[in-house]
């Protein structure tokens, strides 16, 4: 009888263990269905993957989509000491560029130029232009030294008009050690006005004098 008893308790034990076996398998089952391929390799791809490549991949794929056209407008100075340019640079197509070129001292601005024709396109040192392809724009300087022994020259006339007279004489010029020497003689007087070197210069018979740097009687004109 107690044999018997021991047997039965031992069955339902066992009864109800594989119950749950089966049970675990089956919800095992259920949640592997739920699962697709898909959700296995988005998890793969989370956690091997660093967030910087995943947003280096994503403005990869947002710029493949962006269908707008992009061009490139780049300048350049003739010569490159002739001055500074700027603007241009990569812009949507149809977007208003304005290019601007400034003349270094002792230069002046001549024009802008396509350097693909090689034709002029504005005579304004600011330029503006509807961008619709790459355009390469070239700024064109020409060097204005030779006016600038005009202007002091005609300066110092106006000062010292009983010195230096008469008043306009053609500017000659010379080269002395490579440098070209500007000067005006003014028989008059036997006096020359002389610029050589940035250095202004009068000469009064035996008597040479420096009068100040090109430099400064520019900035004293254009005051």
């Amino acid at each position: 009888m107690k044999k018997f008893f021991l047997l039965s308790i031992l069955g339902i034990c066992l009864i109800f263990a594989g119950t749950a076996l089966a049970y675990q398998t089956f919800f095992n089952s259920q949640t592997a269905m739920d699962k697709s391929p898909h959700d296995e390799v988005l998890v793969a791809v989370a956690s091997d993957v660093s967030n910087e490549y995943l947003y280096a991949k994503w403005s990869e794929a947002e710029a493949s989509n962006d269908t707008t056209n992009y061009v490139t407008i780049s300048v350049s100075a003739d010569p490159p000491e002739g001055g500074n340019v700027t603007g241009g640079g990569r812009v949507e197509s149809g977007t208003s560029v304005t290019v601007e070129a400034k003349p270094n001292r002792g230069y002046e601005f001549v024009q802008w130029s396509d350097t693909s024709t090689g034709n002029a396109v504005s005579t304004s040192q600011k330029y503006t232009f509807s961008a619709r392809s790459d355009l390469s724009l070239l700024a064109s300087f020409e060097s204005s030294t030779e006016s600038d022994p005009e202007r002091i020259f005609g300066a110092a006339e106006d000062l010292y008009p009983s010195f230096f007279y008469p008043k306009g004489l053609e500017v000659q010029t010379d080269e002395l050690f490579g440098e070209t020497v500007y000067y005006r003689h003014y028989t008059s007087e036997d006096t020359y006005l002389i610029i050589f070197k940035n250095i202004v210069y009068y000469k009064w018979k035996d008597v040479l004098v420096s009068w100040s740097t090109v430099d400064a009687w520019i900035k004293w004109l254009d005051r």
